[in-house]
Parts: C-alpha cells; sequence; structure tokens
C-alpha cells in the first residue's frame, strides 16, 4: 500500500509544480485525471441513495530519448476489506498502481516484422477491455460485458507487443488496417502479485475499414487468451481458454451512430455471454446510449439492461442521466437511477 499511496504522491507533487501538459515536440511530461462522480438511487429499496466517486486515475506520461516512453497510473476506487480486529469493513477510497511500464515505439522503423510498432513492459491494459471501451463509450456509467463480469483482468504484469498492417485500399469504405495486441502476462491481474508459475498468453486481432471523408468506419475483432498456461511444467493444471468476438459500425455525422455486438465464451465451461449496445446522437448535444447483457455465470444467469441520456457539458465534461436493471436467474436484483459524470484535466 505504501508504494501506491507514494505513486500518488509523485504525481500530485509534480502536477502541483505547473506542468499540465506536453508541447508537440518537447519532452515535458503530460500529467492527466479522470474521474466518475455520480448520484444513485435503488429504486427497488435494497440499498439507500448516495453519492460516490466511482474511480479517479492520476496519469503520468513522458517521452524519453530514441522513441521510448514510460506511463505510470493510479486508480483510486473504494473497495471493501474486513478489518483484522473484527470491526466493521474498511469502506475506504483505497489506492491502486493500475499502469506501469516502459514501451518502444516506432519499431517499424527499426524492425520492419509483421506491422509490429510498440513494445511495452511493465503494467500494462490486457487485450480486450481497453480495446472494447473505444465502442462502449460509457465506461463511467457502466463496465464492459467482460469487465463487469470479470471475465478478464484490465491489467496485468508482463509483455505486450502492439502492431497494425496497412491493407489494401480497394477494400469496403477505403482505409483499411489489421491491428494486432499479443501478451505474456502473470495472470494475476493488477492487484495482486505473480501467485504460480503460471503465465496469461493472449491475442487480439481486430480488422478496420474506414471512409476518410465521411467517418463511416465498421471494425471486426476475436481475441483468445489462454490462463494459467504452464510450459515449462511436466504435470501442470489445464489452462483455461477464452474466446472473444466482437463486430462495429459508426456513422458519427450527421447520426452520431455508434453500433456494437461483443459475445464471450469460456471453452469446456458454461461462462460466457453477450453484449448489444450503442448510441445515436439526438439533436446537436444529447446522445441516447442503451445496452443489453447476458452472462451465464457458473452460479447462475445475470441479465443487464442501460439505458440513458448523455449531455456533454464541454470537451473534459460529460453528465449522463441513465436507468440500469439487474436481474439475477430471472429475478430483479437491482433498479438503478442515477446521474453519473466523468470529468478529465
Amino acid at each position: 500500500m505504501k508504494k501506491y499511496l507514494l505513486a500518488a504522491a509523485l504525481l500530485i507533487v509534480i502536477s502541483s509544480s505547473g506542468i499540465a501538459s506536453a508541447a508537440p515536440g518537447t519532452k515535458t511530461p503530460l500529467i492527466q485525471g479522470r474521474a466518475y462522480i455520480y448520484w444513485q438511487n435503488d429504486l427497488s429499496g435494497n440499498t439507500a441513495d448516495r453519492f460516490d466517486i466511482n474511480r479517479l486515475y492520476l496519469d503520468l506520461k513522458h517521452d524519453l530519448d530514441a522513441d521510448a516512453a514510460v506511463r505510470v497510473t493510479t486508480d483510486i476506487a473504494r473497495e471493501t476489506y474486513d478489518q483484522d480486529s473484527g470491526s466493521a469493513a474498511d469502506t475506504r477510497l483505497h489506492v491502486y498502481l493500475k499502469y506501469a511500464y516502459v514501451e518502444l515505439n516506432e519499431l517499424d522503423k527499426r524492425l520492419p516484422f509483421i506491422g509490429l510498432r510498440t513494445i511495452r513492459l511493465g503494467q500494462s491494459a490486457t487485450h480486450w477491455i481497453d480495446f472494447m471501451q473505444k465502442y462502449w463509450q460509457f465506461r463511467y456509467v457502466a463496465k464492459t460485458l467482460t469487465d463487469e463480469n470479470s471475465f478478464f483482468h484490465s491489467a496485468d504484469m508482463g509483455l505486450v507487443f502492439l502492431g497494425r498492417i496497412d491493407l489494401d485500399r480497394s477494400l469496403f469504405y477505403g482505409d483499411n488496417s489489421l491491428s494486432y495486441q499479443a501478451t505474456l502476462m502473470n495472470g494475476e491481474g493488477y492487484k495482486e502479485g505473480e501467485l504460480n508459475p503460471g503465465k496469461d498468453v493472449a491475442l487480439r486481432l481486430a480488422f478496420s475499414s474506414r471512409n476518410e471523408a465521411t467517418g463511416q468506419q465498421f471494425t471486426l475483432a476475436g481475441g483468445a487468451l489462454i490462463e494459467d498456461l504452464r510450459a515449462f511444467e511436466s504435470v501442470a493444471p489445464e489452462p483455461a481458454t477464452k474466446l472473444t468476438v466482437m463486430a462495429a459500425y459508426q456513422l458519427p455525422q450527421p447520426a452520431r451512430l455508434l453500433l456494437f455486438i461483443e459475445y464471450a465464451n469460456q471453452l469446456s465451461s458454461p461462462v460466457g455471454g453477450t453484449s448489444l449496445g450503442g448510441q445515436i446522437g439526438l439533436g446537436p448535444q444529447l446522445n441516447l446510449f442503451v445496452r443489453v447483457d447476458r452472462f451465464r455465470q457458473v452460479t447462475g444467469q445475470q441479465d443487464l439492461q442501460v439505458v440513458g441520456l448523455e449531455y456533454p457539458w464541454g470537451k473534459d465534461l460529460k453528465l449522463a442521466l441513465d436507468y440500469q436493471r439487474e436481474v439475477h436467474d430471472g429475478q430483479a436484483a437491482a433498479q438503478l437511477l442515477s446521474l453519473h459524470a466523468q470529468v478529465n484535466w
């Protein structure tokens, strides 16, 4: 815990020194932040209405020489821990180290190899959740399907390989590419250290076709994760294999339309589900967003419906009034009316 508090303190000290942003072409550290703040009322009466902070990130990015860079990001969230003394649970805001990595960029200029552009070493985003948040753009309202149901970790310690291959422009809309992310990670997530010899190996492939004139874009992606792979043990537990597929269509003008479908499944297990969602602009300011999830756990089925209106106050502040309904095994578990806010600085 001490090292996480020190990391947070370091970011705050650097921020207060007057370093706010990095000018193009300079190596001045870039300090950013993001917070999710909300008011929520449980219409089913299971919990009291409350104000709270869902997440608060402090983000430091710094370019180094020779196309290298570092990033440190703290994650501040409210989580429950039982006290050793047996007293009431501790629900204070706790600080975690979300990202801490060094990366080598523009590798395609030095090592032209199947479009490889970036290598990261340290604690960074895993192969799928961060990618899906580009299409479900309301993380401050609700997590994505696989994040909400703990299907994957959102960050982990290890190696990440990122690349992109440009394709024939005569296909589909014209600007076509095949991007990928391959990872080799501990498999314990960003809140635990390594616990066993196993490693998680994952790959995501994404085909994207975009019309530069209209912004119209089609994306098709698939991912595979092998959990707890123990290649150097003669007797090892059977690793779990998790697959994901998604498709998305975007039409920025004039409708600000975005539609997506996401499917997740664990082989040799009943765990998996589907998420269908999207958004459309209503007039010059409001955005209507909708999402419907169905996910099977070993313990039963969980459904989630989300509908809401977003009002971008400006480029640094978004407000959303939304309704969420959770159903567990056919029985309504919660009906939440919320006012969410995302603030960036």
